[in-house]
């Protein structure tokens, strides 16, 4: 329980890192700064980041959605994935909850805009790619108009 609590802190200290070394990649639609040695998965929703270890991974999905603000799809999602209770990210109208699938946890954020939600999810260990977490959520952006005021 008490490492649940800790990955809000992971998010906070992501803002507040240096960036590390990257290169701007072009993933589908959309586009972020990769760190070095991070492997990279595209879909059509999005796209995922993997540290060079395996044990951290940072993902996007934009997809469709009736639900009307972030933070009622936030808590329909927590609760199927047995999350908490989604809190405000600060200075946003995203939400951020947490959540632990077949044993591995992940960090959860969720904005939804005009029929559009974003998901950005850390899933595992982020503590040692602080660095790295906050290049990636620094950088990434879309290249379509109603994906990218998402990002701001």
């Amino acid at each position: 329980m008490r490492k649940l609590f800790a990955l809000p802190v992971l998010m906070l200290l992501l803002l507040l890192s240096l960036p590390a070394a990257a290169e701007m990649t072009t993933i589908g639609k959309f586009y972020v700064d990769v760190p070095e040695g991070w492997i990279v998965t595209a879909h059509d929703t999005g796209f995922n980041l993997t540290a060079p270890d395996g044990k951290c991974a940072a993902g996007v999905n934009i997809r469709n959605t009736t639900e009307r603000d972030s933070l009622s799809f936030a808590s329909t999602m927590s609760q199927v994935m047995g999350g908490s209770i989604p809190r405000k990210v600060p200075g946003s109208s995203a939400f951020v909850f947490l959540a632990t699938m077949e044993g591995i946890q992940t960090e959860n954020v969720v904005h939804v805009l005009d029929g559009q939600v974003l998901l950005f999810t850390i899933t595992g260990d982020g503590e040692p790619y602080l660095e790295e977490l906050n290049l990636i959520s620094a950088t990434m952006n879309s290249s379509v108009p109603e994906y990218a005021k998402m990002f701001k």
